[in-house]
This record gives structure tokens, sequence and C-alpha cells, in this order.
């Protein structure tokens, strides 16, 4: 709903703004996370990378869209969380449930809207295909996300997550030749930053020196 509503990147900020402020919050409040220096360095770097990608904001970009980006990321955050406190159940286990509360979901909102459940035996062979394809994407994706977030912070896993916007720049200029403003160059720069910071122990580092 929210790339209907507005821009790719606006509500990719909304997602990743919502995502880390979530995610800081629920690792402080639930598991008790300590949020040094590093920590506090790296989010600021997201966010001002983030900021770079719809700068200059006006009120304007404040739609449905964003809003919708917005409830997206506490979402994420949430299921970041649960990710998280899985770290002692079998790893396939989790992302089977996982996947199949997602068919659950997606054929119950099928049934009861005027989408026939029976197109599937319309498709042609490489829609099925490329369906197939992206059905293990996603099944990778959820269980590498279930190993990180069990051996990670909560809010450091979601920065690093959200270079995904850099990442995005990077296959559109390969794949779609979309070439990057200075903006957007920047802005992923930044986000690449936060995620060496973030895993930088100035702490350490301090005591080595001294």
């Amino acid at each position: 709903m929210a790339l209907i509503q507005t821009k790719i990147i606006i509500a990719l900020f909304g997602i990743y703004a919502g995502s880390i402020i979530t995610s800081l919050l629920i690792g402080k409040i639930v598991f008790k996370e300590k949020f040094p220096l590093t920590k506090k360095i790296a989010l600021f770097l997201t966010f001002l990378g983030l900021g770079l990608f719809l700068y200059p904001f006006s009120l304007a970009n404040i739609n449905l869209g964003l809003i919708f980006g917005l409830l997206c990321g506490l979402i994420d955050g949430i299921t970041n969380a649960f990710r998280k406190s899985f770290a002692k159940t079998d790893k396939f286990f989790v992302v089977f449930l996982t996947m199949l509360g997602g068919i659950a979901i997606s054929g119950f909102l099928s049934l009861i809207s005027d989408q026939n459940p029976l197109f599937l035996t319309q498709l042609s062979t490489f829609a099925l295909t490329i369906g197939i394809f992206f059905g293990m994407l996603l099944f990778s994706v959820n269980y590498l996300l279930l190993i990180g977030f069990q051996n990670f912070d909560l809010n450091l896993g979601t920065i690093i997550i959200s270079s995904e916007l850099f990442f995005g720049l990077l296959l559109g200029i390969i794949f779609y030749r979309e070439i990057p403003n200075l903006n957007e160059f920047i802005g992923g720069s930044l986000i690449i930053l936060a995620i060496i910071v973030s895993n930088l122990n100035l702490f350490k580092i301090r005591k080595k020196q001294s």
C-alpha cells in the first residue's frame, strides 16, 4: 500500500525509519540491550542518510504512503524482535511457520476479495517458475534474517538491513541504468558508513590506546 500511494524512496524511508525506532525501543526495553556511543553514531548516520534520500523534504511528502511505510516499519521491528526471541528454536521450523502464516493470511484475503484462488491454474509455466523461485528467495531471506537477529543486537541488525537502500541503488544502476543523483549517492554512502561504525568498539580502541 505504501508503494502504491507514494514514491518508492519515500515508502522505504518510512519503513526503515519506523523499523529502526521500533527496534531501538524494543531492544532497550525488552532485551535490555546496551546503547553505547557507536550505536548512537550509527543511528545518527542512518537517519542522516535516509533523510538525504528524501531531501528536499516538504510537508507535501507526508502522505498516506509515508504513513503506511511507517506502520510497515513498526510491524517489521516487532517481527525482528520475534526472530531474536526464537534463538533456541529450530530455525527451519520457525521459517516454516512464518511462511505458513503468510500463506494462510494471503489465502483468507484472496477468498474474501474478488480474486479467485483458482487463477493459479491459468498461469503460464514461466510465471509459475518465477513464483516458485520467488518463494525460495523469501524462504532464504527469512532463514538468514533469523540467524542474523539471533546473533546480533536488535537495533544494530536493523541498521545493517537498511543497507538495502544502497544495494537497491546499485542493482538499479546495473539492471535498469538508473543513475542515482548526488543526494542518493551520499545517502547510500552514509548508510554503509553507519554499518562500519556500528561494528567498531570505540571503548576497546580507547583502552588499547591508553
